[in-house]
């Protein structure tokens, strides 16, 4: 059994326990502020390691799309949420769809648990669709990454400055960014060089 198919059964419960989802919830809220403030429309949405499902919760309800994550487990979850999205396992740096084919992607809470963050976001630059949007977050350097790995996660964290260099170099502009304890958040587009990175 993989270790997310595992984890599916008890995943969930995990997120209710009240300081974890006061933290999560709080996360959350600021993903809903950065779309907000951006003003973005995720209609047609491919969220890139969906799990059970949880990305949706800052979406519009009206908002459709694709889910995919390795795990089936997860996947089963999110199915018993959700019976209406189509979910699909692949993985994030292999994805099984044609060029261009989505305005929005999501990613997040998925690129720390990949090593090869170029081949990542390569791979969704290819699916998205002129002018699309990607919403992507990675860990903040602090205590809870330290705890995550000493609690078994395989967290690859990345520098802030090393990650937004990789970002300009592969063509990734800025429409919206915020930083919480827990991650830094991002709303990028692609080849539009009038957006620009914070200082």
């Amino acid at each position: 059994m993989k270790p997310w198919d595992w984890k599916a059964g008890w995943y969930p419960s995990v997120r209710r326990l009240p300081l974890i989802g006061a933290i999560l919830n709080s996360e959350i809220r600021s993903l809903k502020t950065l779309l907000a403030e951006s003003g973005v429309q995720a209609n047609r949405i491919l969220d890139v390691g969906a799990g059970a499902g949880d990305s949706w919760a800052f979406f519009s309800g009206s908002a459709s799309g694709v889910g995919v994550d390795l795990s089936f487990g997860m996947l089963k979850r999110a199915r018993s949420r959700f019976p209406k999205l189509d979910l699909v396992s692949a993985r994030g740096d292999a994805l099984p769809f044609r060029d261009g084919c989505f305005p929005f992607l999501s990613l997040v809470g998925v690129a720390e648990y990949v090593r090869d963050k170029k081949k990542l976001l390569g791979e969704c630059g290819r699916v998205l669709a002129p002018a699309g949007h990607l919403l992507v977050t990675v860990p903040a350097a602090g205590p809870f990454t330290v705890m995550r790995n000493l609690l078994g996660s395989r967290i690859h964290p990345v520098e802030k400055r090393e990650w937004e260099a990789r970002l300009a170099k592969d063509g990734w502009h800025m429409r919206g960014f915020r930083e919480t304890w827990l991650q830094r958040q991002y709303l990028l587009r692609k080849n539009n060089p009038q957006e620009s990175f914070p200082p």
